[in-house]
């Protein structure tokens, strides 16, 4: 975040302390404000930048002295109104300096030790939500798993827990002054109660994923006080509301969160069946530590019968923005069943915690009205690689007419004009130029074309002429006919008009039909770029093909691929409504997936698969913990043709080699595929291979402690009578260094299975051997054969010389 301070010499000789002569530049580059109005006109003060270290500059908030009685319904208190309104029309965005200090929270999660100023603000936490924020936004932790969340859920979900367990307030001007001046964190003790916090995201960003992460965050911590209540009189009690805008966003998330035994009238003797379809136990490997699955599981399955406090209603939102509402109630009595679901106005339990989650109110700007704990439009989501890059197709429609007004066409036959079917005909093909490419990487992930009509007349019409061009009628739907939840259906287009809600990752091209000039420009435009924001490939796998793409757009170039890249048809003579979106020009010519490719399991993967025993401790946490995990597995590899090597002595007919490693990875390969004492060999993937293998581990870790890469293998390799689990280290260590958490759960469980029958450890004796990058390249050089080195690293690990005094 750059930060830039302005601000005319007060009396006294301070500058930058009144809100009104701030400037500050938000993360973005985009000044927002009046002192964004200012600086647009041309005034600018004199500069008196204040940076102490890494602290942003710290602006002093009068307090004002209240003299309202403690409102905890309706509207806030007088003096939070000015303070709100000051920081959002005369300071800079209370987001930005939450963003900063969550950056130096993320510091201190990845830090392995506990020191330092940063450190400061982790113990301010709970032991409960320390623990979700080094599994959920780690470094080590998110290199290890498949889903992660995305930039933009990350940062909603460190602004909530670091407003509300570390800065302790709800108040946006005391929140502001805390966060710039980490030395005002002493008069922070308790937060408020009924605390109340917003946030607000652009669609297709990923919104309930946060709900779901919140929902985790407060079971977690009355889980937690729970194991340490003493007198079980006073339990505290979870009661959870969740108030949807629509009936169908209720139904939406109850699903989501139980699963299809959502219903308590008909959640019975099938509900431990249902549940295992919500998305929150299918994604526990993101949303729950290992060690907490088991008691999150059940209480979710108490919720699913109806034995719980966790209520899901609708009811319109007193902001038609507002999606959810989380609402948790203060409460130490005894959680009593209920037959109804409370209404949304009931106020017989006091509230202790309210989170408004909304969606942007613009695609460009931020919203003005309340102050939000983060505020990301959809321009800002694109630019993070959080939703899908636009991109513009190029159609020539210049030389045929674009009505001022809408036609009036005679008879009941509805008809294209040329201009239209040229619309479709681009994005027709711009549907099957993905389809073939993403069939070959992965078959469940369909395409689908959107075609956005004005009127009735034109949307029968895009329907007749999408079957003559050759699509099925059942594989074409108007979008309150179409199932998203389905993703075995077979529907490839879908017709929409301007005002049907929309938002789906399949979508990948949208076609806009335009009955006139007129035609809500704007409207459509923007409809069109959030009907398609969610993102269809979101692994991490993905992330650096979408930064290239944004890169590319930044300085007008055109895309490499077309993965999570949204190609919108409309006529040139409306571009100008797309201009405020970050955009890529005419993906005509530019492959699908550039060089990626799937690469499947030989037919001889059985000669060189290797199993991996999880550890015996983590049967009791994981109940596939004693079943060997073998690297066939995983049937197939997604990797780019520039990053992969030919080998024939593994599962797979081709390994990845990063090039981000100086070539380590590859010249290892290369010396395995040579060496005729190896029999096979692989690279693992972090996030696919040995998951029970490795949470097994992590299931025992200390709850304090960030997951530890160290230790963790890169690759294994066989030969006739071992196995090595090869870890491949950048430098070579100048002295014994202790062992980490994962190297000694890796050495006990070596020792472990040392002492299980031969059957169980694949007839060969297991080893761990730390390959330093100097000393394999010297041995390299040298001529010597790799499972010779392999070999003297573990057996010297193994045993140590002794010191000689």
């Amino acid at each position: 975040m750059q930060t830039a301070w302005d601000g005319p010499e007060r009396p006294g000789g301070e500058r930058g302390q009144e809100y009104g002569q701030a400037q500050v530049r938000g993360q973005d580059g985009e000044w927002t404000g009046a002192w964004a109005r200012n600086r647009q006109q041309g005034g600018r003060d004199a500069a008196s930048p204040h940076v102490s270290g890494h602290v942003p500059p710290a602006v002093r908030v009068r307090a004002q002295a209240s003299t309202q009685p403690t409102v905890l319904q309706g509207d806030p208190p007088a003096e939070r109104v000015v303070s709100r309104h000051h920081v959002e029309q005369e300071a800079p965005p209370l987001h930005a300096a939450l963003d900063y200090r969550a950056r130096r929270l993320c510091v201190a999660l990845d830090a392995r030790a506990d020191s330092g100023a940063d450190a400061a603000l982790l113990v301010r936490l709970g032991p409960a939500s320390a623990q979700l924020l080094r599994w959920w936004c780690s470094h080590a932790a998110c290199r290890m798993r498949v889903d992660n969340f995305s930039v933009v859920q990350r940062q909603a979900l460190l602004h909530v827990l670091l407003a509300h367990e570390v800065l302790r307030s709800d108040d946006p001007g005391v929140l502001y002054r805390r966060a710039c001046d980490p030395s005002t964190l002493g008069d922070a003790t308790d937060i408020p109660d009924a605390a109340h916090h917003g946030l607000r995201l652009a669609p297709g960003s990923g919104l309930r994923w946060v709900l779901q992460a919140l929902l985790v965050w407060r079971w977690a911590n009355a889980f937690d006080a729970i194991q340490t209540q003493v007198d079980a009189d006073t339990m505290p009690t979870l009661r959870l509301r969740v108030i949807a805008a629509t009936p169908a966003l209720r139904r939406r998330l109850q699903a989501a969160i139980l699963g299809t035994a959502c219903d308590p009238a008909t959640a019975g003797r099938d509900a431990p069946h249902g549940i295992e379809g919500s998305s929150l136990l299918r994604h526990a490997r993101l949303f729950v530590p290992p060690a907490l699955r088991a008691p999150f599981r059940a209480w979710l399955l108490a919720q699913a019968r109806g034995a719980g406090g966790l209520r899901i209603v609708d009811a319109a939102p007193q902001d038609p923005r507002t999606v959810w509402t989380l609402i948790e109630a203060r409460t130490t009595e005894k959680c009593t069943i209920e037959q109804n679901p409370p209404a949304a106005d009931d106020t017989t339990t006091r509230p202790r915690l309210r989170i408004d989650l909304q969606l942007a109110a613009d695609i460009n700007a931020h919203a003005h009205g309340d102050a939000a704990l983060i505020d990301v439009p959809l321009a800002q989501a694109i630019r993070r690689s959080a939703c899908k890059m636009p991109a513009l197709e190029t159609v020539d429609t210049a030389r045929l007419p674009l009505p001022a007004k809408p036609p009036r066409r005679p008879g009941l036959r509805p008809r294209l004009s040329r201009a239209h079917r040229r619309l479709l005909a681009a994005g027709l093909a711009a549907l099957r130029q993905r389809e073939d490419a993403f069939a070959a990487l992965d078959a469940a992930r369909r395409p689908h074309l959107l075609v956005l009509c004005a009127t009735p007349l034109l949307m029968r019409a895009a329907r007749r002429w999408l079957i003559d061009a050759g699509l099925d009628d059942d594989a074409i739907a108007f979008a309150d006919e179409a199932r998203t939840d389905d993703p075995s259906a077979a529907t490839r287009a879908r017709i929409a008009g301007p005002q049907t809600p929309l938002c789906d990752a399949g979508i990948c091209v949208v076609a806009i039909l335009r009955s006139h000039r007129d035609d809500a420009t704007q409207r459509l435009a923007a409809f069109a770029a959030v009907s398609g924001a969610p993102l269809l490939w979101p692994e991490p796998d993905f992330v650096d093909l979408r930064s290239d793409n944004v890169e590319r757009a930044a300085l007008r170039r055109p895309p490499r691929h077309l993965i999570d890249v949204l190609s919108i048809v409309d006529d040139p003579r409306c571009r100008d409504a797309h201009a405020s979106l970050p955009h890529l020009l005419d993906t005509t010519a530019v492959p699908a997936t550039d060089d990626l490719f799937a690469t499947p399991l030989r037919a001889d993967a059985a000669t060189f698969d290797i199993a991996m025993p999880a550890p015996c401790d983590g049967a009791a946490h994981m109940p596939q913990a004693i079943l060997p995990e073998r690297l066939s597995d995983l049937p197939r590899r997604i990797l780019r043709a520039r990053h992969a090597l030919p080998v024939a002595k593994s599962v797979y007919a081709h390994a990845p080699c990063s090039a981000l490693d100086s070539g380590l990875r590859r010249a290892l390969l290369e010396c395995a595929e040579a060496d005729p004492a190896i029999d096979s060999h692989c690279l693992l993937d972090p996030r696919r291979h040995g998951t029970r293998f490795r949470e097994a581990w992590l299931a025992h870790a200390p709850r304090a402690s960030a997951p530890d890469p160290r230790g963790w293998p890169d690759a294994l390799v066989r030969t006739a009578d071992r196995i090595y689990l090869v870890e491949l280290q950048p430098f070579c260590p100048t002295g014994p260094q202790p062992p980490g958490p994962a190297e000694r759960a890796l050495l006990r469980w070596l020792r472990q299975l040392d002492a299980r029958p031969p059957d169980q450890r694949g007839h060969r004796r297991w080893f761990r051997a730390a390959v330093p990058a100097p000393l394999f390249w010297s041995w390299k050089r040298s001529g010597g054969a790799l499972s010779a080195l392999l070999s003297m690293l573990a057996d010297t690990a193994a045993h140590p010389p002794q010191r000689e005094d």
